[in-house]
């Protein structure tokens, strides 16, 4: 997407959720990685479609762009701002072969369809139709985009978004969809929570540290052994440590609790 004007996506089939999913993941890495300045234009191929009339995929084109928009509200950004996906974002192919019994062998008998063909030249006329320079150039304009300027201009630009990913793709490409990404938000916010109640709140580990400090300042002033006075700080700091962490630990498993209840 980061290296295109146009992106095919060849799928058999309906347009189903494994697919948006798929979609959602890669408007999140690219809203991360920030290495695109255009809006690429969506176009899926549907294959093996036996009724290709106008409105049957209608609906789930306009279903996935509407959760696709709501995955990009997620991401503080506009899915106009990221890619182009438009009512003509279908083009609707029929199987590329037929078969029937040969009526002399008695044998299955397969060969290429005319009408596969016909529409084949004419998704080539749209992709060509959609990316010519005249088309480009109003839509994304030259001056917006320079790396798609020269051919050695998005050479470079392919290498640098590549590089991209080969430094941050496996901690943005390894969720499957974009409610894993949320659960992962809300798993960070809530351990940070945690942590700082259990750390800075009243009573907590700083506020108690603190106090454990002070007790065994004054008992050294008072002429009390160093050694023993050590000894007893480090044991009473580390107990504190492990009731910090014991207390961090059942909190989460509350919160952990709490959100599988609301898991359909």
């Amino acid at each position: 997407m980061a290296c295109s004007h146009l992106v095919l996506i060849n799928h058999k089939g309906e347009l189903s959720r494994q697919l948006q999913d798929l979609l959602e993941i890669c408007l999140f890495a690219m809203q991360h990685l920030k290495v695109c300045r255009i809006q690429p234009k969506l176009l899926f191929v549907l294959r093996d479609q036996h009724d290709r009339s106008s409105d049957v995929h209608g609906d789930a084109l306009r279903l996935m762009r509407k959760h696709l928009s709501e995955a990009s509200k997620h991401l503080d950004i506009r899915l106009e701002d990221l890619v182009s996906l438009d009512p003509g974002s279908v083009f609707l192919l029929p199987s590329a072969f037929a078969s029937d019994l040969d009526p002399h062998t008695g044998h299955e008998r397969r060969w290429s369809t005319e009408l596969f063909a016909q529409d084949m030249f004419r998704l080539r006329r749209k992709i060509f139709g959609t990316g010519s320079s005249n088309t480009i150039g109003d839509r994304f304009g030259e001056e917006g985009a320079p790396e798609f300027s020269t051919l050695s201009d998005w050479c470079l630009h392919a290498m640098s978004v590549w590089r991209g990913l080969d430094r941050y793709g496996p901690n943005l490409l390894h969720y499957k969809t974009m409610q894993e990404i949320e659960v992962q938000r809300e798993l960070e916010e809530a351990v940070k929570h945690i942590g700082s109640q259990a750390i800075n709140g009243e009573h907590g580990l700083a506020a108690e540290t603190t106090r454990l400090l002070d007790d065994c300042t004054k008992r050294l002033n008072v002429g009390a052994k160093s050694e023993q006075v050590d000894a007893e700080f480090r044991s009473a700091l580390g107990a504190l440590q492990d009731a910090c962490a014991a207390k961090c630990q059942a909190e989460l498993g509350r919160c952990l609790q709490a959100r599988r209840a609301t898991i359909p």
